[in-house]
């Protein structure tokens, strides 16, 4: 591994994180609103000003599913959901625009196994797996905050996370799974 001072490390294996630390140096002075992102209002349009809208790894907003939580979503299929939403709410302006609270989610196949999960189960203080068994490689796991469902993950459960999703989408309880 070769490091940008020029000096050479070995690895057997090295792991890299990307985008976790938003670019916004280049926006210093624009009167925008940045922390840890810049910062929207649910339509994303930027804070400090009224003519711009921000999209993907960059944009940190209230989503309404989580009580207006700031949130700052990772991953190329926020980005792309945003950047559709954005594209449509800069022409209708912030009057008209539409808020946007798709409810995150990912997929990713590892080691042979499907693992996806759904919402923002960081944000919770309780989990239970309500289908499957994780010794047999297949169960998904529901996540709650309060009581009140904010995430999923499942492994090769598919169908399962799907039905999870819905319920916390719809902002069941975590007993509604029982």
């Amino acid at each position: 591994m070769r490091l940008s001072d020029g000096r050479t490390l070995p690895a057997d294996l090295v792991i890299a994180g990307m985008g976790v630390v938003p670019n916004t140096d280049w926006l210093d002075g624009s009167g925008l609103t940045v922390s840890d992102g810049v910062v929207c209002d649910q339509r994303l349009f930027a804070s400090g000003a009224q003519d711009v809208v921000a999209a993907g790894d960059v944009a940190r907003w209230p989503h309404n599913l989580y009580g207006g939580t700031l949130v700052r979503i990772e991953h190329w299929s926020n980005a792309n959901d945003q950047g559709a939403a954005a594209a449509l709410n800069l022409p209708a302006g912030p009057e008209n625009a539409k808020p946007f609270a798709d409810l995150p989610s990912f997929a990713t196949h590892v080691h042979g196994a499907r693992i996806q999960t759904a919402g923002l189960p960081h944000l919770a203080d309780e989990s239970r797996i309500v289908t499957g068994d994780p010794g047999e490689g297949r169960f998904a796991v529901a996540f709650a905050k309060d009581g009140a469902l904010v995430g999923a993950a499942a492994v090769n459960a598919p169908k399962d996370l799907i039905r999870i999703k819905r319920a916390v989408a719809a902002g069941d309880h975590l007993s509604s799974l029982a």
